[in-house]
């Protein structure tokens, strides 16, 4: 009888995925803060380049610890 190559599934562990949404509701948030501003209030904008750039590069870290976190079963080493 001919067996079935093992099932794989993509694992993503609870605390990445924690982060995906914290990284998504951030998003949001600056989103927001962005597109609904007034021309008035754009003169009073606390959304600074550099201050984008920070928010930038810190989701750039949070989704690299996201994709080191996740794996697929058939190599779960962890």
């Amino acid at each position: 009888m001919r067996q079935s190559p093992p099932q794989t599934a993509f694992v993503l562990p609870d605390a990445a995925q924690r982060s995906l949404f914290q990284l998504r509701d951030r998003l949001r948030v600056l989103v927001q803060l962005s597109a609904s501003a007034s021309p008035e209030s754009r003169r009073e904008a606390l959304l600074t380049p550099a201050l984008l750039a920070w928010w930038f590069n810190h989701f750039s870290r949070e989704i690299d610890d996201v994709v080191d976190a996740a794996y697929w079963t058939a190599n779960s080493d962890r």
